[in-house]
């Protein structure tokens, strides 16, 4: 349509113009509520001049920020510039440690915390260790939880001493002012201690071990004295000591750890009597890592209280058969043989387990006997992969494969994965629980396994992980010394409770049996730390799912004037055989028997892992005779009223009818640290 009429394009030129006009000033408000004849510019949304317009985070709407939604939380704030996650986070990655509330760039902290990423407790019992009230060991100063040394004092309380350095030849260098004399010592010492040594284990072995295999041979039905030492000559080749390491000293602990791998491949000749046939002992090795602890240090002779032996791993025995009795059906004796030769050893002297020798009378009996635990390692296996193939028949019909499981453990504990079938690669989720005494040498050891049902599993591959650096660490047979990274942490740096993930490379032990041509493969693993403190933490604050919520440790040093029973005297002139029961939740142990006395020492200590419901448990001690039953007297404590109250060499009354009838222990409980 075309418009002539000059008045009607003029009235519809106005028209147009007022639209227009009114579309301009419709989109912005005043003060007043009237449209702004020009509406601010986005100068007005910025937060500093030449800055972006709602700090990028929004769009300027008539001067005004309009924020943008966001999945991650909520965008606000004048200038869209503040949100509800862009605050500090702890070093495991945590916004505001989940110890507080996350509001525009500050995390504003709950009681109890502080921080700037509220990952510091207020208080200062992170500071102070089990065995020292002392804050940072009076070495320092606490901050955020964790201890600021003076000058040279190291660790986390800052309890290793200046000077402590001693000689070391560890082949991590953690020391570095060794010199050959002291790599020489060992031997010198192992020379002169060599007859004596020898008279020892002649003796160990007639009096342990020939019953041990007598009894092994019995259970295959061979008869019981099937088996004798005819001739024992240990040889003059000495035990090779190396990677000897002394670890720093740690202030009110008052002991000495040394570590060092022990490997005997000597020419021993060993003559022995299987099944009537003469025959002889060849080739036999023992190796293992093991640690020495001298404890307590005294200021008078002789100079430590007690010597505690154990090896650190599970250590490698082998032997050889020779003359006759070769030919005898002798695969099967020998394997029954070294199971139960290393089941006993296992028990006798592997971690936690010790053999224990006192010196001194007038130490505390409870440093020499009684492992000091101080905290917990968790260990989860999570996977494992590019695990070989077996040939032959089986890869015709599908199951070349593995029936893959694994074992976990440190020392002697152990724990054992489900097996997963005909794969070579697999996953779990189990969390395995490890109380330690001192992080650092212990190594977490993975042993890869095929389970036949027919025979005998078959060997994948072992890898070991040092728990105090989580690197991986060869198998001290190996040939191979450089598996995983060197980055290997001092031995003072102190290991904070901490999560961390690592991967190993499996490898072959030399000696291990196997049908796989070829060891290959790779484990993925988790490791947690969580050191005891003196008071629990929040269930939710653990760093993996444990099932222990408190540990309890009980020293019973001695029973007295063991003169009545609870029900009736002691007959006159009778020297009972007591000894001490204890309960606790689930838990039952009894001491050794103290043979015909009245006044008896026990010397027994225990460290119980409680769950949950530890409030509502109590420690029960009962002492009996034994052949009788009949009891003395007992004493029970609840849990709850040792928290935060130890009991040092307690004494405390049996029978309150007959307060001379005494028992004397010690007892403290700890709580695995949680955030």
């Amino acid at each position: 349509m075309i418009i002539n009429n000059i008045p009607m394009k003029l009235c519809l030129l106005f028209v147009l113009v007022g639209l227009a006009h009114s579309a301009k000033v419709s989109q912005c408000l005043d003060d007043y509520g009237d449209y702004m004849d020009t509406p601010p510019g986005p100068e007005t949304c910025q937060k500093t001049s030449g800055g972006p317009a709602c700090s990028g985070q929004g769009n300027c709407v008539c001067g005004v920020c309009q924020c943008n939604t966001d999945s991650r939380g909520i965008i606000y704030g004048r200038f869209c510039e503040c949100d509800t996650w862009s605050c500090p986070k702890s070093s495991e990655g945590i916004l505001c440690n989940n110890h507080g509330k996350c509001e525009c760039g500050r995390c504003w902290c709950y009681p109890g915390w502080s921080g700037q990423a509220c990952d510091c407790p207020v208080e200062n019992t992170m500071c102070m260790s089990l065995h020292s009230k002392k804050v940072c060991s009076g070495n320092g100063i606490c901050e955020c939880g964790r201890c600021v040394c003076d000058h040279e004092y190291t660790g986390r309380y800052c309890e290793h001493i200046p000077f402590a350095s001693g000689f070391v030849t560890d082949k991590q260098g953690t020391q570095t002012n060794t010199s050959g004399a002291d790599v020489g010592w060992a031997g010198d010492v192992l020379q002169q201690l060599s007859p004596r040594v020898s008279e020892m284990c002649t003796k160990l072995l007639n009096s342990r071990v020939e019953p041990l295999v007598q009894g092994a041979l019995a259970a295959l039905n061979l008869g019981s004295k099937a088996f004798k030492f005819t001739r024992i000559n240990l040889g003059h080749v000495q035990p090779k000591i190396t990677n000897i390491r002394t670890h720093g000293a740690v202030s009110d602990m008052h002991r000495i750890v040394i570590d060092f791998d022990m490997i005997y491949d000597g020419n021993a000749d060993i003559q022995v009597a299987i099944l009537g046939t003469a025959s002889g002992l060849k080739n036999v090795k023992i190796a293992g890592r093991a640690r020495i602890v001298l404890s307590p240090t005294m200021s008078e002779l002789p100079l430590v209280g007690g010597i505690q032996f154990f090896f650190l791993t599970k250590p490698e025995i082998d032997f050889d058969f020779d003359g006759l009795a070769k030919v005898a059906d002798l695969p099967v004796i020998k394997k029954k043989i070294k199971e139960d030769l290393l089941k006993d050893l296992n028990e006798q002297a592997v971690f936690p387990n010790r053999i224990t020798i006192p010196l001194s009378w007038t130490a505390n009996p409870q440093m020499i006997w009684q492992p000091q635990i101080s905290g917990i390692l968790g260990v989860k296996l999570k996977s494992v992969k590019g695990l070989p193939r077996r040939g032959g028949m089986r890869k015709f019909v599908g199951q070349d494969r593995p029936d893959v499981y694994g074992i976990v453990s440190v020392g002697s504990k152990e724990w054992n994965t489900n097996v997963v079938k005909n794969s070579q690669e697999a996953t779990w989720n189990e969390w395995y629980e490890f109380p330690l005494e001192v992080v650092d040498g212990h190594l977490v050891e993975i042993n890869m396994y095929d389970d036949d049902t027919g025979s005998n599993d078959e060997f994948l591959g072992y890898a070991a992980l040092d728990v105090h650096s989580a690197m991986q660490t060869p198998h001290f047979l190996s040939t191979q010394k450089n598996i995983g990274s060197t980055n290997v942490l001092q031995s003072n740096q102190p290991l904070i409770s901490s999560l961390r993930s690592t991967t190993a490379k499996l490898e072959m032990v030399p000696g291990r049996k196997t049908k796989y041509a070829n060891i290959s493969g790779e484990v993925d693993l988790e490791m947690a730390w969580m050191p005891l403190v003196n008071v629990p933490g929040a269930p939710t604050g653990k760093l993996f799912p444990s099932s222990t919520d408190a540990v309890l440790s009980i020293f019973v040093y001695s029973a007295n004037n063991l003169v009545k029973y609870t029900t009736e005297p002691v007959p006159a002139g009778y020297l009972p055989s007591p000894r001490a029961i204890i309960k606790v939740a689930n838990y039952t142990s009894k001491t050794e028997t103290a043979k015909k006395t009245q006044q008896a020492t026990f010397n027994h200590g225990e460290v119980y892992m409680l769950q949950s419901n530890w409030k509502t448990q109590a420690l029960v001690i009962k002492v009996e005779e034994s052949d009788s039953g009949k009891a003395f007297g007992s004493i029970s404590i609840p849990l709850t009223s040792l928290q935060g109250k130890d009991l040092v060499q307690e004494l405390l009354p049996l029978n309150p009818a007959q307060p001379s009838i005494t028992i004397t222990i010690s007892a403290s409980i700890r709580f695995p640290y949680a955030k």
